[in-house]
């Protein structure tokens, strides 16, 4: 069985229906400064890291239904919010996409 194997929702009526699921508390996360930001992040479970970025205009919590099966599989998973996204901040620059 693959990592995705028991949670499929390819068409996202789910993910519409339902939202994305809640994270859980974690013991280890915390803030890093960087360039006049602070960059926020957060870890949970052991073994070999992932690291979860997330896309476009989101945050770490969207990974709320890829996280149980990280975990499940033996990974730690290591969530960041992007420079002004989420719980980040960002510095003083112009905002810029490219």
């Amino acid at each position: 069985m693959g990592l995705c194997d028991d949670h499929h929702d390819d068409d996202l009526k789910k993910f519409e229906a339902e939202g994305v699921a809640p994270l859980p508390a974690s013991n280890d996360h915390g803030y890093v400064e960087h360039e006049g930001a602070r960059i926020w992040y957060s870890s949970y479970g052991s073994g070999k890291p992932v690291i979860l970025l997330h896309g476009g205009l989101g945050h770490s919590g969207n990974w709320g239904y890829q996280l149980p099966i990280l975990l499940r599989s033996g990974y730690r998973a290591i969530l960041i919010d992007s420079r002004g996204h989420g719980r980040s901040t960002r510095d003083q620059r112009p905002s810029l996409m490219s």
